[in-house]
């Protein structure tokens, strides 16, 4: 699926004032910024102190009890090891908004995707112990919790690949050589056979918050915990900063890998990265951020 699926209800940055004025009159609302529309929500920043957070379709929204369950889940496993959004407001239907929604606090500092963000290696070690927190959560615990295994694996991952790049044959002049890898050389390697480990599942730049002055790792976001192979909360980062600073991240994650750890890694980085070029392709997403992730993810 190209695009997310299409929102049921209206929403403006006055809908989102009376909606909060009504429900909060002890919010000041003095400033209200939007942050942007994701797949599942709306996001906008109140006072510079708190997002809040409106799904965009009724499923979402009557998941909202689980998400929040979810999120003390996940704070309570990491052990203080990495900053969770803290849910401190949650909202009610009205006429004026269809469905229930929250509102947690701000984690300071700017997406590490951001221009703003200063390129730090010191940040690959901060999410190297990040992930050692993440991965080591209870299986048992997890289990227990409702989380369920990670939907995408080496095959499928590669299989919906090819679907995708069906849809562009414009990929084979911009990148002759992974594209070729992709229709003719590529080995789907063994699946992951090792105990499950909790993962963030969506470890996008966006979804990592840094310092602006700095660039050490502030919080993580966005989260959709599941159940699965380690090597793919990596399957982001390395076609973002390459394997400079994916090397530095696994130097400062502190848990045993398997044998075909680097295998399975380096295969799905690939697959992800023309993924990206693919959507961006499609329109979904930046070419030149596209053709830089498959630079990274090829460039050995």
């Amino acid at each position: 699926m190209l695009q997310p699926p299409p929102t049921d209800r209206e929403l403006t940055v006055d809908i989102v004032r009376r909606t909060l004025g009504e429900q909060f009159p002890d919010l000041p609302l003095r400033k209200i910024e939007r942050l942007g529309p994701g797949w599942e929500y709306e996001a906008y920043l109140i006072d510079d102190r708190l997002v809040v957070r409106f799904p965009r379709y009724a499923d979402i929204g009557l998941g909202l009890e689980w998400k929040e369950a979810l999120l003390e889940f996940v704070a309570a496993g990491v052990a203080g090891a990495v900053d969770v959004p803290r849910i401190t407001l949650r909202g009610k239907p009205s006429r004026r908004f269809p469905h229930p929604f929250f509102g947690h606090e701000v984690i300071r500092g700017v997406d590490a995707n951001d221009p703003r963000a200063p390129e730090s290696l010191e940040l690959a070690r901060d999410l190297g112990r990040a992930l050692t927190a993440i991965h080591s959560i209870s299986l048992a615990s997890a289990e227990a919790m409702g989380l369920k295994p990670q939907k995408m694996n080496c095959r499928t991952a590669f299989d919906g690949l090819q679907e995708l790049v069906d849809t562009v044959p414009e990929m084979q002049e911009l990148v002759p050589g992974p594209y070729e890898w992709l229709r003719t050389e590529a080995e789907v390697p063994a699946e992951y056979a090792g105990p499950p480990r909790v993962l963030h599942d969506d470890l996008q730049p966006e979804h990592i918050i840094v310092s602006e002055t700095t660039g050490r790792l502030s919080g993580i976001v966005d989260w959709g915990p599941s159940l699965g192979d380690p090597a793919q909360d990596l399957t982001f980062i390395q076609p973002w900063r390459g394997w400079r600073f994916t090397s530095v991240l696994l130097e400062a994650y502190e848990l045993p890998v398997d044998d075909q750890f680097l295998e399975r890694l380096d295969f799905l980085c690939r697959v992800r990265a023309l993924g990206a070029l693919g959507y961006a392709l499609n329109g979904v997403g930046d070419v030149g951020e596209g053709l830089r992730w498959v630079q990274n993810a090829f460039g050995g």
